[in-house]
């Protein structure tokens, strides 16, 4: 029986591709947790464990809802990396699913790329589709910048040529209160549709990618996995889309709100404004049922023939925007407000939060100030009772020496 390695096994993605290698009965199949699954362990750099009680060892204990179809964990290479490099070599297969920490999977393929090994084995990357998210942008930005240097050219000639007869005073006045290009106002003026039209992109713009700034370690893992193909090793990436289904998973966020009718959290950040936010709601999100992305993965990863592509896209055929996203959320379960509406106005005044409390009704009149200008009411409770035992012991020499006179 063969052998396969799941990185980040524990994860969202990382669960249905476990299953999917045990129920074709022909793989044993082993994962290594990602770093989510150990925040709440025992760590001695972590200030709220107590290092003086309990050691840390790493944990090889499989999560309770994988012991059916996962035979064991394996340590990370950080825990322990002499027993991380035997286990990678060890497996037929390595499925790596990027996560937010990619340190194993970055290990696992140096490994297999400097190691020597007459089995054949195959690495599969499951990267993000994050690693395109600024590609279109890019070019755009690129003609933007072309085209307002085009129109500065022809204002500095244009300036030039109504300066021959102008004042030289005046033209240094018309300078320096000239106006900064405002770039919301260049944005209207060059849509983006207009600068570079959407188009769909394929496998061959693979040396074209522009990805999001937080993603640019992950675009050079895929440089290294497709570099480190040969006659032994067989590598491909696979760049998926949104996952959703079964869980949800990215989208659990967005269904918790819908489902109880709360408004939608923004997708974009707080500075974007409102130009910016209209114009990128249109946006197509790649989006992918993570059953279909698990039977892909094992597809690729369980083929009896090498594939020709190395670099493939796993993302379903609908095109779904972000309002259409949205929309479908707040239709499919209920009146929720989605991101984006605005919000009602009502010309009733609004209501308080909590019932206002009822007026005093107390005939006690207000206390007066005493010697040192503060009321009795303000003196403590230790204080209130040395006063109270004075008085009564005061009363008391009174009353007694007032009968001694009588008694005489």
């Amino acid at each position: 029986m063969k052998r396969v390695l799941v990185i980040n096994g524990d994860s969202y993605v990382g669960k249905h591709v476990a299953r999917t290698f045990y129920n074709s009965h022909e793989y044993e199949v082993e994962i290594t947790l990602s770093r989510t699954s150990n925040e709440n362990s025992l760590d001695p750099h972590n200030p709220t464990s107590l290092p003086l009680m309990f050691n840390h060892s790493p944990s090889t204990e499989v999560p309770p809802d994988m012991r059916t179809y996962v035979s064991r964990v394996v340590t990370s290479h950080k825990e322990s990396p002499r027993e991380f490099c035997q286990k990678v070599l060890e497996n037929d297969i390595i499925i790596a699913i990027l996560e937010d920490d990619a340190h194993d999977a970055e290990c696992a393929a140096k490994v297999l790329l400097g190691s020597h090994y007459e089995v054949e084995k195959t690495y599969v990357l499951v990267s993000s589709i994050f690693t395109w998210a600024e590609t279109l942008n890019s070019e755009r930005a690129k003609v933007r910048a072309e085209r307002r240097r085009e129109a500065a050219l022809e204002r500095a000639a244009e300036r030039e040529f109504d300066d021959d007869d102008a004042d030289p005073a005046e033209v240094g006045a018309e300078t320096r209160d000239a106006a900064p290009p405002d770039e919301d106002a260049e944005a209207e003026e060059y849509p983006d549709e207009e600068l570079v039209p959407s188009r769909v992109f394929t496998e061959e713009d693979y040396a074209q990618r522009i990805p999001h700034p937080q993603y640019e370690a992950w675009k050079q893992l895929e440089r290294l996995v497709k570099r480190a193909n040969s006659e032994t090793l067989h590598t491909y990436v696979l760049t998926a889309g949104l996952p959703y289904g079964d869980g949800e998973g990215p989208l659990a966020g967005l269904l918790h709100a819908a489902w109880r009718h709360y408004p939608l959290e923004p997708l974009f950040p707080a500075r974007y404004d409102r130009f910016r936010r209209r114009r990128h709601r249109g946006n197509v999100v790649p989006m992918i049922h993570v059953r279909d992305l698990s039977a892909i993965i094992y597809r690729v990863g369980a083929a009896f023939e090498v594939l020709g592509e190395r670099y493939l896209f796993a993302v379903d055929q609908g095109n779904c925007s972000v309002q259409q996203l949205l929309d479908a959320l707040r239709a499919g379960f209920g009146d929720g407000v989605a991101w984006g509406d605005p919000p009602a106005i009502s010309s009733e005044p609004e209501r308080p939060a909590f019932p206002p409390l009822p007026p005093t009704t107390s005939t006690r009149p207000p206390l007066s100030p005493g010697p040192t200008g503060r009321t009795s009411s303000s003196m403590s409770a230790p204080n209130r009772a040395k006063s109270s035992r004075c008085m009564r012991r005061t009363a008391g020499w009174r009353w007694g020496a007032l009968w001694r006179t009588w008694t005489r």
